[in-house]
């Protein structure tokens, strides 16, 4: 551990990092990792939806309460079932100018248009047709109110069509606009000065800090003021400098499983979740801070948990041989080395390491292959490597998005379906779910059931979130609902 601090403050010290001056005006925030990609057709990673949150609006948006809300929406009106006219709010963009029914127009049909991850989900959007300059009706299949949830999410962010047509700018009314944008080192973000009524820093900075240990150097140091705060770190000195705040259940971890390899049949998936003692995991080193989801879903997230709570997996590893020996492969497969996949941070590489050991002691061969994060997710788009442990945000609160994109047949790889897993049963519920058709609680269940049955992942657990927070930064409360 010596030798681990040694080499952070050494890296600090050559690092533009540490000439970070912070004031009283700007707060600065540790992530992880550079943001994917500022488009909104691509912001798919944690990362890029964050920073989304900060700099684009959409039409309507989900409020801290969960309940949806208008943005740039004024007022709406269903003019049959099928279409919905819009009246806009007046918002200046950054540059001092309305965004208008013309750059809704150019955003959505944009996002309809070019080949994207999430395509295939606004597919609903049948007609975009302008009435005056604040106003435009759409035109949709579905119901209204699954089409005013998907025009909430990052891909359906309006921007100004001057800016990105002429010079592939993004410019819109978010809280802030970007400044400055140093790959792999920091993010500069201005305030939208004609939003003078909200509570937030002139100034927000974003540091890619991969390796929490130097975060919470930094913090220490006056030099940081927000971070989330790994397991293995929340009993640091540093923590009694700030004040921690816990989210629950807004995420889940698991180990995508190459569904498009033949050896990776159903006795080898099952397997390899009878291998995994998660509940000692969650009990020692997440120290109870991390519950067990059914299938994908938290338990947050299910009504009734007595219908559901028999769909988890329990620790046997004499099942888990006896159902590798009936694989497809074995023997060779007990022989073949198997491509591990996960992010190179501490943490990532912590809970990967945590459950490789796992599948050791039941007789595969794994090799561990840390990677950075671009290149992760890359690959698996393009369907490489044979486990990838993985986190899962929901982009909206509800229980269907642990389910779709996640196991959606049109959204392989970076699309959100990482496992490459396909289920004609699975496929019908998400059909119906994009519908806006009512869905049974049964319904829920039995395709929890499929989930349960087929093991397309390692199914881990939903990991409690902890972020600390300097005194200055506690002082924007407003700015928590954008960043966690």
């Amino acid at each position: 551990m010596k030798n681990l601090i040694f080499c952070c403050l050494c890296l600090l010290a050559c690092s533009p990092n540490s000439q970070v001056t912070n004031t009283q005006d700007k707060v600065i925030m540790a992530i992880p990792s550079d943001p994917y990609s500022l488009d909104p057709i691509f912001a798919t990673d944690l990362a890029s939806q964050k920073l989304n949150l900060l700099v684009f609006k959409k039409l309507f948006r989900i409020g801290k309460n969960g309940k949806l809300e208008n943005e740039l929406t004024d007022k709406w009106t269903p003019i049959s079932p099928n279409v919905i006219r819009i009246s806009m709010k007046k918002l200046k963009a950054s540059d001092g100018e309305f965004l208008t029914s013309d750059d809704v127009l150019y955003s959505l049909n944009r996002l309809k248009a070019e080949i994207g991850p999430r395509k295939s989900v606004y597919s609903f959007i049948q007609s975009i047709n302008k009435l005056s300059q604040f106003a435009l009706e759409i035109e949709f299949t579905g119901s209204l109110q699954a089409m005013q949830e998907k025009l909430s999410l990052p891909p359906a962010s309006i921007y100004s069509k001057k800016h990105h047509s002429q010079k592939e700018k993004f410019v819109s009314s978010g809280l802030y606009s970007l400044e400055e944008w140093s790959k792999n080192n920091h993010i500069k973000l201005k305030k939208n000065e004609f939003l003078s009524d909200e509570n937030l820093p002139k100034e927000l900075e974003l540091l890619v800090l991969p390796q929490a240990t130097t975060s919470v150097y930094l913090f220490s140091r006056n030099k940081l003021d927000i971070l989330k705060m790994p397991f293995f770190l929340l009993n640091h000195e540093a923590t009694k400098q700030g004040k921690i705040k816990t989210v629950k259940s807004k995420s889940v971890q698991y180990v995508a499983i190459n569904n498009k390899n033949p050896c990776f049949d159903k006795p080898f998936r099952k397997a390899l979740n009878y291998a995994v003692h998660k509940d000692l995991i969650i009990e020692k080193i997440f120290e109870s801070r991390a519950s067990q989801p059914y299938t994908s879903i938290p338990p947050d997230y299910m009504l009734n948990q007595e219908l559901t709570k028999k769909y988890v997996y329990p620790y046997n590893p004499q099942k888990a041989k006896n159902l590798i020996a009936q694989s497809k492969c074995y023997p060779a497969i007990l022989q073949t080395n198997l491509d591990f996949r996960m992010r190179g941070d501490d943490e990532n590489k912590s809970k990967g390491m945590a459950v490789v050991q796992y599948l050791k002691e039941i007789g595969l061969t794994v090799k561990v292959n840390p990677m950075e994060k671009v290149k992760l997710y890359k690959e698996n788009g393009q369907n490489k490597g044979d486990l990838t442990f993985l986190t899962w945000y929901v982009d909206y609160d509800s229980v269907y998005n642990f389910i779709d994109p996640l196991f959606a047949s049109d959204s392989y790889g970076n699309g959100g379906n990482r496992a490459f897993y396909q289920n004609d049963k699975i496929d019908s519920f998400i059909l119906k779910v994009r519908k806006g058709e009512l869905v049974a609680e049964q319904e829920l269940v039995t395709t929890i059931e499929v989930l349960y049955e087929n093991a397309p992942w390692i199914f881990l657990w939903s990991i409690y979130e902890d972020y600390l927070l300097s005194a200055k930064a506690q002082k924007y409360p407003e700015l928590e609902e954008f960043i966690f």
